[in-house]
């Protein structure tokens, strides 16, 4: 009696096999790169925003940091796009969970990499309620990025 293989782990294996391919893997660093590389150039300039008032320093820090979080999803759509377009002959599911794996990860270090470089030194925010607060930034993004990727997919 030969031992059934399933769909949904053929499935996985595929999927895992494609996640590691090093197509894949270049694609998560470019777009670790690219969140790095927005998230400290947010950071400059939110720091010199927030560094450069003195006593107003704390409220602009904290101002500065929501339109950190909002730019942040927008940014997701470039990996999104660029993964869509290039991972043409992938299955659609591997497609999207790599968009969600390099668009979830790079928001959080896009985020935490503006935020602590504008808040931490400007008015003492805690980076671990800086990390929570990625996550949230992180969903969204993932959501723009797939969104991406599905529209040039489809």
């Amino acid at each position: 009696m030969q031992p059934q293989i399933s769909h949904h782990n053929t499935a996985n294996s595929s999927l895992s096999a494609f996640l590691q391919s090093e197509a894949a893997i270049g694609q998560m660093k470019s777009s670790l790169v690219l969140f790095g590389a927005i998230g400290v150039g947010l950071g400059i300039v939110g720091s010199t925003l927030s560094g450069s008032v003195g006593a107003l320093g704390q409220n602009i820090t904290m101002a500065t940091i929501i339109p950190i979080a909002l730019v942040t999803p927008i940014v997701g759509i470039i990996p999104g796009r660029q993964i869509g377009n290039q991972q043409t002959d992938a299955q659609p599911l591997a497609v999207y969970a790599l968009v969600a794996i390099a668009a979830g990860m790079g928001a959080v270090v896009q985020f935490m990499i503006a935020s602590v470089l504008t808040a931490v030194e400007a008015s003492g925010t805690s980076v671990p309620d800086l990390f929570v607060f990625s996550f949230v930034v992180a969903l969204g993004t993932i959501i723009a990025g797939l969104g991406s990727a599905f529209a040039v997919r489809n």
